[in-house]
Parts: C-alpha cells; structure tokens; sequence
C-alpha cells in the first residue's frame, strides 16, 4: 500500500513541474529580449548625451573683431571727423584780427613831384584785451575735448553693439547644436524602436511619436538657421564688411561675470562715463565762456603806422617824407550785447549742472536694474548648471530603462528628453542674459574695471 502512493506522489510533483516550466516559457523568453533592450538602452545613454560646453576664454577672438570695428564703423568714423572739425577752430580763435591797411592819394596837389609824392599808406593792427586769445583757445579746446567724449561715447556704443551680436550669435549656435544632438538622439531610437516593432515588443504609436518629434526638431533647425543667418548680417554690417562673411564662433562657452558692488559700479560710471565727462567739460566751457564774456566787455587797441608822400596833403611842403604813427582804442560802450552774452553763459551752466544730476539719477536707475537682471540671470545659471539640468539627464535615462523594461510609455521619455533640452536651453539663455547685463555694465564704466 505504500509503494503505490509514493509512485503516485512522485507523478503528480513531475506533472505540477512540467507545467509551471511551459508557464514560465513566455517570461523567459521576454527576459532575454529585455536584457538585450537595457544594453542597447545604455548606448542611447552612454553615447548621446547633450554636449558638454565649458566656460571658454574668448577673448582674443572677440577683440580682434573690436578692433575691426574700431577701425572700420562708418559711425565712429564721423565721429572722429566731427572732433577734428571742432579741434580746427582752435587756431581759428587764437589769431589776432587781420591788420587793415589804407591807402590815400592826393588828387590837387600844390605841385607834382609823380604819383608816389601824393600818396600815402598806412597800416593798423589791432588787439584784443590781454588774456582775450588765451582764454578763446582754452574755450574751444574745452569744446574739442567735450566733442572727444563723444567719439568715445561713439565707440562703446559700437562695442556694445557687437558683443550685443556676437553673444546673440553664440546663443542660437548653441541651440541648434543642442537641437542637432537631440536629433541624433531620436534617429538613434527610432532604429532601435522599429527593431521592437518588428519583433512585437512596441507599437507603431511609438515610431509615430519619435517621427514626430523628429519634424518638430528639424522645423525648430530651419527657423534657428534663419536667425542665425540674420544675426550674422548684422553683426558683419557692424563690423563694415560682406554681410554673408562667414564668423568665427568659440568652441567653448564665453561667460563674462561683474565682480563689482552697486556702489563700486556707480562711482566708476560717474568718474568714467563719456557722457558725464561731456557734461563736466561743457560746464567748464560754459565758465570759460563766461570769462570771454567779461574780457570781450574790455576796450580793444589798435597800433598803426603810415607813410605819407612829400605832397599827399595841403601842409607838406614837399621836403620830406613824413611817418605818422597811431594808437586806436575801440571802446566797447553798447554793454546790452556783452551782458547778453555773460546771462546766456552763466543760463547755459545751470542748465549743465541740472543735466549732470539727472543723469547721475539716470545712471543709478539704470545701474541698479542691470545688477538685479545679472543676479536673476547668476541664479538661474547656477540652478540650470548645477542642479535642473544634471537631474533631467539621470531621469531621463531612467525613464529609458523603465521604457525598456515596459514599465513606462515613449511618450514620457520623450517628454523628459526635450525637457532635458529645454533646460539645457534656457542655461544658455541664462548666460546670455548675464553677459548681455555685463555688457551694459561695462559700457556705463567705459570698461574699466578695478
């Protein structure tokens, strides 16, 4: 009786391990396609992730094209011309009036002695106050150096303008390399999703997806290759050259940074600032000129001297040749004029002295609201940088392997993919705003900086 039951025992355990091992058959087999998938996950991974682009010195390259721009803007070229025009006034101003000469001849004389014996020619020079000239040539060098502060008003307005164009330019760069890196990204998958397909581990809503997402990328391509080439125009038309020139970009990433307080920033734009320092020259213009005022209210004196022929008047008797000499004062006593000019002086400084404070009001309005955009700017880089976009790429290739391992759909890979790049994106926008605030900063300090 107990060899019976044991033989019994023993075919129902081998008829209950025969079919939990047809039962496990299907897993199995999807075991094996799925450690296939995690490898080939891992080269998706591994081998496209978005580029990685330093802080790059570009310095160098960026000056040779401010150099090319100093040299070749029409704009700071009339400038100059415009200071050279003010500059020649300097001589002009400075020279004593021209002489004046007379010549008399006698028509009835008692006798004839020839033409020269009736004649007479004299010469009178006159001059100014003393102090007069001296103070016209300070006044008008006071004019060329106010004009100066414009040429160089001129040029940091063009350099602003060109970093303004080549930061813009390395921007769109930027994104489409990290456009053409996600592009690769999705080819990448579509192969290996449409191998799924044919094996019947994905649906063909999965190749749909990605083929979409494709035409998204490339639509996003043709429009930053448009902007690229319109920025590229113009930043050649500022530099004075063909405007389809080819411009040469960094490898790396250019950051520039402001290590100065509000209060540093402030003393040196009001010390440095062109536009100050116009305003501070014409005001002491407008001084001097209220000197020329008083100087020109002085009497003017005339020295002269004329030779006279032997019969050139009624009281020569012919036996000599006389040499007169004489003095001229010009008295200025219509005071209306000289007054009027003194008021126009003394109004014209009061209302430098009234632009000079506003624009140092101006100055620190502006000053203050750049730093605050370069320190949203320096915290958005720095979370970008250092947290947002690391994560996004280590759960982007998490939900890879989820998507593998079809726990997940496509759709929600892709989804943290492009948001990967749109982090990756908005860093770049992030540096961009921050030089872009730098830049401004620089041309309010004239680009100095200590």
């Amino acid at each position: 009786m107990i060899l019976p039951q044991i033989q019994n025992n023993k075919l129902a355990f081998n008829i209950v391990l025969t079919y939990v091992f047809v039962l496990s058959l299907p897993y199995l087999g999807y075991t094996q396609n799925v450690t296939m998938t995690y490898e080939e996950s891992r080269i998706i991974t591994g081998g496209y992730e978005l580029p990685e682009y330093k802080s790059e010195s570009s310095d160098s390259l960026l000056n040779s094209f401010l150099e090319e721009a100093y040299h070749q803007s029409d704009a700071l070229k009339a400038a100059y011309q415009s200071w050279v025009a003010v500059r020649s006034q300097t001589d002009q101003v400075g020279s004593l009036p021209d002489p004046e000469v007379m010549f008399r001849y006698f028509i009835n004389p008692m006798k004839y002695d020839g033409p020269f014996a009736q004649g007479s020619i004299g010469v009178m020079q006159m001059f100014p106050w003393f102090g007069t000239l001296d103070e016209n040539r300070n006044y008008v060098n006071l004019l060329s150096h106010a004009k100066w502060q414009e040429v160089d008003s001129a040029r940091l307005e063009v350099f602003e303008g060109v970093k303004t164009s080549w930061y813009r330019l390395v921007l769109v760069h930027r994104r489409k390399e990290y456009l053409k890196e996600h592009l690769e990204w999705v080819n990448r998958l579509m192969q290996l999703t449409r191998s799924r397909v044919e094996s019947g581990y994905a649906s063909r809503s999965d190749m749909l997806q990605l083929e979409m997402e494709k035409i998204e990328i490339e639509t996003m391509l043709e429009a930053l290759n448009i902007s690229f080439s319109s920025e590229q125009m113009r930043f050649n038309s500022l530099l004075n050259r063909n405007a389809t020139q080819e411009v040469t970009l960094p490898t790396g990433r250019p950051e520039i940074t402001w290590e100065l307080t509000y209060e540093e920033t402030l003393n040196l734009a009001i010390t440095h600032n062109p536009s100050i320092l116009n305003l501070e020259i014409l005001d002491q213009a407008g001084e001097s000129m209220e000197k020329r005022a008083k100087l020109e209210g002085y009497p003017m004196i005339g020295v002269g001297a004329e030779i006279m022929g032997r019969n050139s008047s009624m009281q020569m008797d012919g036996n000599r040749i006389p040499i007169y000499a004489n003095v001229t004062i010009r008295l200025p006593i219509w005071r209306k004029k000289y007054k009027a000019i003194l008021s126009q002086a003394q109004a014209e400084r009061k209302v430098i002295e009234y632009e000079i404070s506003d624009k140092i009001r101006s100055f620190q309005a502006e000053i203050s609201s750049l730093m605050s955009v370069y320190k949203e700017a320096d915290v958005r880089v720095k979370r970008y940088r250092d947290a947002l976009l690391p994560k996004s790429r280590e759960l982007t290739d998490l939900l890879l392997l989820d998507y593998s391992n079809a726990r997940i759909r496509l759709d929600e890979v892709i989804q943290m993919r492009r948001r990967s790049v749109e982090y990756a994106t908005m860093l770049e926008e992030a540096i961009f705003d921050r030089n872009m605030a730098t830049v401004s900063l620089q041309r309010f300090t004239a680009g100095v900086e200590f």
